[in-house]
Formats: C-alpha cells, sequence, structure tokens
C-alpha cells in the first residue's frame, strides 16, 4: 500500500495536466513504453529491436509481437502511429511532449509490427530518450473519443504489468492488478492500493502503524526528527528521491542591464538562495550552480554554486557602470538599476520574490513584483513582457536542453543567446547516453560563467518506505512498481 497526496480523476499520464503521481504511478506499470529509461541507458522493451537507416534519418522499430493490452488485444503498429501522431499534432494534449517530438516529420506503419518514424534531422539520442517518456495506448479504444477523454482516462489500458481496477467500487484509494497475461516477468505484488492521505502528519503515522507500506514524501518539516532512532532505521528504509523540477529565477536577456554578463552573475550572488531553500524545504533542498540534472553524469560537481555574497554583487555592478546615487539608488547614465518580478500567485512563488526584493534592494536596486494567474504568466513569459520571473524548470536525466538553452529553443523565454553553448548544443546531446562526458561538463562551465537563470534551489523528497518492500534502489529515482518484492524480516 503506497500513501499519495492526491489522485487526478483521469489516470492518462500522457496528459500535460497529469501530476506527477499519475506520471510515476501509472507510466512504465500500466501503461509502456517502446524504451525504458536505466539510468544513462536505453533499452529496448516495447520495441524489441530497432536501427536507423537513411543517414540517421529514419528510425525503424520491430514491435514485441507477444505483447496485449489489458482487454486482450495484440500491440500492433497502428497503436503506436496513433499515440505518436496524437501527440506531435495535438497542442492541447501535452504541450511538452509536441515539443519533444518536433523533430518527427512523418510516421509510417508498413506491416503489423513494425514502425518507420522519419525525422527532419539526425536526432537519435534524444528521440530514443522521448520514447521512454510515452506509452503507448490502444487506437481501438482512443480513437473515437480522443486521447483526452476523461471516461477511458479513469481506467487506462496499457499493455503493462498493472492494469487499473474499476474505480467506482473503491471510495478514494486506487488499485493495480497484476496483468496475470503479461507478455513480460509478472510483478511480485498482485495488488497495490494507493490510497491517497492528504494530511501530512496523518501520512506518516499510517507508515509507523502499518497502514501504509511506502510514503514518497516526507514532509520537509519532519525531516530528520522525526526519523531519527535505531528502532525506526529497523523498521523502516530511506532513500532521497531527486526529482526533476528546479525552483528558477528567469532573466530576459532582451532588457538593457540583463543583457550585461556582470549584471546577471551580481543578481546570482545577490541572492540569498540557501535562505530560501532553508525557509521552503528545510535541509531537503540542492543549491546547483547551473541548470541541469544533479544526478546526471555530466554535472561538474567540482563547480560549486555561487556563495551570496552582497559586496561582491556589488563590485560586480560598479564596474557594469551602475554606482549607487542619490538615496542609495544605483543607476548608470542617469538611469536607474529598475527590475520587475513576474511572479505566479502561489505562495512559495510569492516568498522566493519577496526574499529577491529585499535582497537586490539592499544593493541599491528598485525592483516591483507583478502577480499572475498561471495562463497569463505562460502569456507574458511567451511574449517577453518581463525582467526576471519566477518559474519553474523541469528537466529530465535525458531532456534536450536545446528547447530551454539554445537561441532558437522553443521554451527559451528569456531570449537567452551564447553561441559557444548553441554549438554545443547542436553539435552533441550532452546528456545522451552516447555523448561525451567533456562536452556536459564544458556546457556547465558556460552556464555558470553566463548564467541564463539563477537556480534558486532543487527540491528533494524524502521516501519512508517499510523494510518489508524490497527492489528499492539507492540511485535517487523513484523506484518502478514491477521491480517491488515483498520480504520476511529477521
Amino acid at each position: 500500500m503506497i500513501q499519495v497526496d492526491r489522485l487526478d480523476e483521469d489516470l492518462n499520464p500522457l496528459l500535460g495536466k497529469s501530476s506527477v503521481w499519475v506520471q510515476r504511478l501509472i507510466h512504465d506499470n500500466v501503461l509502456e513504453a517502446l524504451f525504458r529509461a536505466e539510468g544513462q541507458r536505453v533499452v529496448p522493451h516495447l520495441a524489441h529491436g530497432y536501427r536507423w537507416e537513411a543517414e540517421r534519418k529514419r528510425l525503424v522499430l520491430q514491435l514485441e509481437q507477444g505483447a496485449r493490452f489489458h482487454d486482450g488485444r495484440p500491440l500492433t503498429s497502428a497503436d503506436v502511429r496513433y499515440t505518436l501522431d496524437t501527440l506531435r499534432r495535438k497542442r492541447h494534449v501535452n504541450p511538452f511532449l509536441l515539443q519533444a517530438l518536433a523533430s518527427v516529420r512523418q510516421i509510417d506503419d508498413p506491416s503489423a509490427h513494425t514502425v518507420h518514424v522519419y525525422t527532419l534531422d539526425p536526432t537519435p539520442d534524444h528521440l530514443l530518450r522521448t520514447l521512454t517518456e510515452i506509452g503507448i495506448v490502444p487506437a481501438h479504444r482512443y480513437r473515437r473519443f480522443g486521447l483526452g477523454s476523461s471516461s477511458l482516462n479513469r481506467q487506462p489500458l496499457g499493455t503493462g504489468p498493472y492494469k487499473v481496477a474499476p474505480r467506482a467500487a473503491h471510495k478514494g484509494s486506487v488499485f493495480l492488478l497484476r496483468n496475470n497475461d503479461y507478455w513480460g516477468r509478472k510483478p511480485a505484488y498482485a495488488r497495490i492500493e494507493l490510497r491517497p492521505i492528504a494530511d501530512r502528519a496523518r501520512a506518516l503515522s499510517a507508515l509507523r502503524n502499518g497502514e501504509v507500506d511506502m510514503l514518497p514524501d516526507l514532509f520537509w518539516g519532519y525531516y530528520p526528527e522525526q526519523i531519527r532512532g535505531e528502532r525506526f532505521k529497523r523498521r523502516f528504509q530511506t532513500r532521497k528521491i531527486q526529482p526533476f523540477r528546479l525552483r528558477v529565477v528567469l532573466f530576459n536577456h532582451a532588457r538593457r542591464p540583463l543583457k550585461d554578463r556582470r549584471v546577471r552573475v551580481a543578481l546570482v550572488r545577490a541572492i540569498d538562495r540557501r535562505l530560501i531553500a532553508r525557509q521552503q524545504r528545510g535541509r531537503l533542498s540542492l543549491l546547483l550552480s547551473a541548470p541541469l540534472w544533479p544526478l546526471s553524469r555530466h554535472y561538474d560537481r567540482m563547480l560549486h554554486p555561487r556563495s551570496f555574497n552582497q559586496q561582491a554583487a556589488a563590485q560586480l555592478l560598479d564596474r557594469a557602470g551602475y554606482a549607487l546615487g542619490k538615496g542609495g539608488r544605483r543607476q548608470r547614465l542617469g538611469q536607474p538599476l529598475s527590475l520587475r518580478i513576474l511572479c505566479a500567485k502561489d505562495p512559495l512563488a510569492q516568498k522566493i520574490a519577496t526574499n529577491i526584493t529585499r535582497d537586490l534592494r539592499a544593493l541599491g536596486v528598485s525592483v516591483g513584483i507583478d502577480l499572475a494567474d498561471f495562463g497569463m504568466m505562460q502569456a507574458l513569459l511567451r511574449r517577453g513582457r518581463f525582467d526576471l520571473a519566477v518559474a519553474g524548470l523541469s528537466l529530465r536525466p535525458y531532456a534536450s536542453l536545446k528547447n530551454f538553452l539554445h537561441s532558437k529553443g522553443r521554451f527559451n523565454f528569456g531570449r537567452y543567446e551564447n553561441s559557444a553553448v548553441d554549438q554545443l548544443l547542436e553539435v552533441s546531446s550532452p546528456l545522451a547516453q552516447g555523448g561525451a562526458p567533456g562536452t556536459g561538463r564544458r556546457l556547465h562551465r558556460l552556464l555558470m560563467e553566463d548564467p541564463p537563470m539563477v537556480v534558486i534551489y532543487a527540491p528533494i523528497e524524502m521516501m519512508l518506505a517499510s523494510r518489508r518492500v524490497g527492489g528499492i534502489r539507492d540511485d535517487g529515482l523513484w523506484p518502478p512498481l514491477w521491480r517491488l518484492y515483498p520480504m520476511e524480516l529477521p
């Protein structure tokens, strides 16, 4: 039994609106992808074989012929084509997967178990990594009502080792039942209950009392005091899960002051990120020196985050020509250094904006905060109508950074331009399994020296689980449910 904060009505992880719990608990367990990501490697799954042709612009996939959906229908190339075509053509389904599949030009299904994927450019690593995120759905079930159908997504159908039990019979909880006709290795647990418990104290109490076996995200205020002691360690195992979402402050490089690298570095030094992280996540946070996934082998741990230093920040602003004037305000050629912070109407984001305002005003920078709801904020970011913006950056260890950091990237809302960064992103994929580690480290150094944004912190989740549950690795990643198995305690 696994505790979750909440569960969506729609349990389809392909939808852009799906929660992190749907992504973690349904993907790869109920819906399966053509490939699986195992650390830095990509291994075939529903596509048991593949090859690149036509100068690596055509991916030929051979599907697993024994795979069947939970209703008994066999997996065919028509299902793969429907899933991929829907995601790359329907903007409202999942904008991020839409962009990730932007390099795909055409998809053909010449036979029942063969798929051809044609790309505009040779992008093998990025495409294979993207395909690990896309669970294949049955075309015969979704073609009539669409991938966003709530009635179908309450009980999604896949090829995975678990299937979703009818939800009407259970109040609140969702039950995953072992698929006894699964085409691969069957999971050890016959049934897994996903129980929503929103109250943090109640959730921890349920774990201690044996009502649940796993608590995925301990409230940061309980760490480490509530999990100390030899008795607790004998009964439970702890794992730090490092999620892919970073808290960042975007710079709008089109604004005159922020075009100057010295000003941006000064702002990095001027913000007390450690204080913000402690206020919002206690000890369950990580400071980063660049917007890269911290568990990647390309993240250079020797490049430590710039420390909070108001004096160093002031010196950088002086060198950039922004000297203190009358009233303690910084100005250059008679123009004040004035910045506006765009911020969502979210308590945590507003606290970050308030702290930044305090730190920058201490330097003599004029700062104000502009609040917006989520939809308006997205529109303002896309139009470049901001100076600084408190945002969340979702990165996978295999994500293409071109979308965020390339001068022509679709999600490069800050208009960041660095020719050396562009070249590294174009020559190779620094986070890909075959990329040279040195390439990623060079990118890391460039992003630290010429920052496109301030990474405020990366949240760390503390997962607790009974020692009766085996198969949980200490790798910083959420464990797939099919890997878990019961253990006998001495």
